[in-house]
This record gives structure tokens, C-alpha cells and sequence, in this order.
């Protein structure tokens, strides 16, 4: 699931918010990808 996950912000930055100069957004959901995986990290460890 977080490869999944991972995979479709990557696409959605490079595919959209990149090209369109929304780069706000890019790092938003970056800084979300990020997060998803501190997270699914963290419940893996547990």
C-alpha cells in the first residue's frame, strides 16, 4: 500500500503540479509523502 501510495504523489508531482508551476502544492505533497512514511514506518516498527 505505501508503494502504491508513494507512486501516485510521485506521478501527481511530476504529471501535474510541476508543469503547471504549482510548486506549493509539489512540496505540500511531498512533504505528505514524507509524512506516509514516518508513519508506515512507525506501525511497522511497533
Amino acid at each position: 500500500m505505501l508503494v502504491i501510495t508513494l507512486w501516485a504523489g510521485y506521478i501527481q508531482i511530476q504529471e501535474i503540479y510541476i508543469p503547471n508551476g504549482q510548486f506549493p502544492l509539489a512540496g505540500l505533497a511531498a512533504i505528505a509523502m514524507f509524512l506516509i512514511t514516518i508513519v508506515f514506518v512507525g506501525t511497522f516498527l511497533r
